[in-house]
């Protein structure tokens, strides 16, 4: 797989991030298909994410950008999730996890449609190279 640098974007995003201190869990992320009934979030416990690299902003990153497009590309076509067979990423932002883990950020990899728009698919990884695998409600 090669990597075309302008295509891959790398943003900074505030995304809806929401620490459930009280269960320890934290939601990265909720989805449902346009198409279907199905509805997908991502959670990871505190624990995974106290065990994932930190990150200071000077520093170089425990996982770039091109290899969590190559683990989301991946672990995508893998699973075939919803019927979604991703074509290429529509966006890659680095999402930094809230208080008490500010200091730690995981991957949002989202993927276009094979006509090149944007989809609801979108693949969590935390910086050593983990992936949130989603859960089907």
């Amino acid at each position: 797989m090669t990597y075309n640098l302008q295509i891959l974007i790398l943003l900074v995003v505030i995304t809806q991030v929401i620490y459930a201190g009280d269960t320890g869990d934290i939601v990265l992320g909720d989805t449902k298909a346009l198409h279907q009934k199905v509805r997908y979030i991502w959670v990871v416990s505190a624990d995974q994410v106290a065990k994932s690299p930190v990150w200071k902003k000077d520093d170089t990153l425990a996982l770039s950008p091109q290899k969590a497009e190559a683990i989301a590309y991946a672990w995508s076509r893998r699973q075939r999730l919803a019927g979604f067979i991703p074509e290429r990423p529509f966006v890659i932002s680095l999402v930094q996890f809230p208080e008490p883990f500010g200091d730690r950020y995981f991957y949002k990899v989202h993927f276009a449609t094979p006509d090149g728009r944007d989809s609801f698919w979108s693949v969590h990884i935390l910086m050593d190279g983990t992936i949130v695998e989603p859960m089907r409600k």
